[in-house]
């Protein structure tokens, strides 16, 4: 049976998302740094190295979030990881951790692997959409806890 893990917003927050907010981000700084915004005065000096490293430091934090991204999907004992240009099968046996974000949205969950992936030793997607406890464990990753003998 086929069960995919991953939302379907995953696209979303891997591609979309950071394209408009890095580029609109980096369109109001230039313009700020241009003097478009002039009303009632030109912006000090100071504003505009704010913007310039609010930026830097929000792409680079949006950049890695978004590309380690990866959609999951669940086909009987074996894991199919894809990042939309790669594919690979990893059974359960090669997970040895599950983590997950808490208090952030959206929520993320992290699989260690061992031996490691085409993707390396860490894989992050996010998680369906099931309604449950936000302090308490995400459903997926009870499933996967169980499914890998792991507490």
């Amino acid at each position: 049976m086929i069960e995919k893990l991953s939302s379907s917003w995953t696209f979303y927050y891997k591609v979309v998302f950071p394209i408009v907010w890095i580029s609109g981000f980096g369109i109001g700084t230039l313009l700020l740094w241009l003097g478009k915004f002039d009303q009632p005065e030109t912006a000090p000096a100071e504003m505009k190295w704010l913007f310039l490293f609010g930026w830097l430091v929000g792409s680079g934090f949006i950049l890695r979030l978004a590309l380690r991204l990866k959609t999951v999907t669940l086909n009987g004992d074996t894991l199919i990881i894809k990042n939309y240009s790669q594919v690979d099968k990893v059974p359960l046996s090669s997970i040895n951790g599950i983590s997950e974000t808490r208090l952030m949205n959206p929520k993320m969950i992290k699989l260690n692997l061992y031996p490691p992936c085409v993707f390396g030793e860490k894989v992050v997607f996010i998680p369906k959409l099931k309604f449950h406890n936000p302090f308490g464990q995400h459903p997926i990753v009870k499933q996967l806890k169980e499914l890998t003998n792991q507490q």
